[in-house]
């Protein structure tokens, strides 16, 4: 199973892990363990794109070696009719694999906002979520722990309304 969350009688939140049969956070709110889940996702998908990610033409072998596999069961039907219908399926499937393959292949002008966006939020999450001590050790914490930190995060949250305002107004870069 991994892991699971459960309600505290006190209304916190807590989890559990069975990988090492114990706690591993107990009195949470529903605000902590949400960013505790942001903070882990941003953790996973930085991990998968830097050791699972296949590169485009590895992609493509591998997702046309399924649409062959789909091809050749089409002949396993059992009518005309059944075979026809798959053969409609696997045309209008093929189709949009294609298209979409080039769509893939278009260049798409980079948006420098988005990215400083997306940067500046996991700042941000990165602040609500840990501390370095002096010698830059990550220490876990919550805001809500530590509020006296608050003023590291205001900053952030004015850069991204600001960033919010003007990216609305048609100030986008292209």
């Amino acid at each position: 199973m991994g892991a699971f969350i459960f309600k505290q009688p006190n209304g916190l939140y807590g989890r559990w892990s069975s990988v090492i049969d114990d706690f591993t956070a107990v009195n949470m709110t529903e605000a902590e363990y949400k960013i505790s889940n942001i903070d882990r996702c941003i953790k996973d998908s930085e991990d998968t794109l830097k050791d699972y990610c296949y590169d485009f033409d590895k992609a493509v072998e591998e997702t046309n070696d399924m649409l062959a596999c789909y091809k050749d069961a089409i002949q396993d039907g059992e009518t005309e009719m059944e075979r026809t219908e798959a053969e409609k399926h696997y045309e209008r499937m093929k189709e949009s694999y294609e298209h979409d393959l080039a769509l893939m292949r278009e260049k798409v002008p980079s948006n420098d906002v988005e990215t400083k966006y997306y940067n500046t939020l996991c700042e941000l999450i990165e602040h609500l979520c840990c501390a370095y001590d002096k010698n830059w050790n990550k220490k876990r914490y919550t805001i809500l722990e530590h509020p006296e930190h608050m003023e590291m995060i205001l900053p952030k949250l004015q850069e991204i309304v600001k960033m919010v305002k003007s990216y609305g107004k048609g100030n986008k870069t292209k």
